[in-house]
């Protein structure tokens, strides 16, 4: 049962126990205390946004180092079985299997975003 379905239920026993006015302001505070718990998640999600960007920026880096070291030895951008290997591992570190799917492309894009940032770097290098 959905939390709406809950209130409606609730709304309704309390109607008949105590009247509209009762029953409404009882309704209202279930909405608040919902709305609460909802910025409460909210908050979270806005901790780990924090995290995630912080540790992207410090993969970025890491990436352009990647690119440094490509450029010295003459090593291409793209990896495909790194980039197998790795899709492969981090699907592997899911504990939840209804999530792999989201981890899978979730890594795809980071992978590709850190290719053009490499591909920029190397292009930017051999113009000099």
């Amino acid at each position: 049962m959905s939390s709406a379905q809950n209130w409606v239920m609730i709304f309704l026993s309390d109607k008949r126990k105590y009247g509209n006015k009762t029953a409404g302001k009882y309704l209202a505070a279930e909405r608040m205390k919902v709305i609460m718990e909802l910025e409460e998640l909210r908050k979270k999600l806005d901790a780990i946004d924090a995290q995630l960007t912080a540790l992207t920026e410090q993969r970025l880096n890491i990436c352009e180092q990647v690119a440094e070291y490509k450029i010295l030895h003459g090593r291409p951008v793209l990896d495909a079985e790194r980039e197998r290997q790795k899709i492969q591992s981090v699907r592997a570190l899911v504990t939840d299997e209804r999530y792999q799917d989201a981890v899978e492309h979730l890594f795809t894009q980071i992978m590709a975003d850190s290719r053009a940032l490499q591909t920029e770097l190397m292009k930017g290098k051999q113009s000099e």
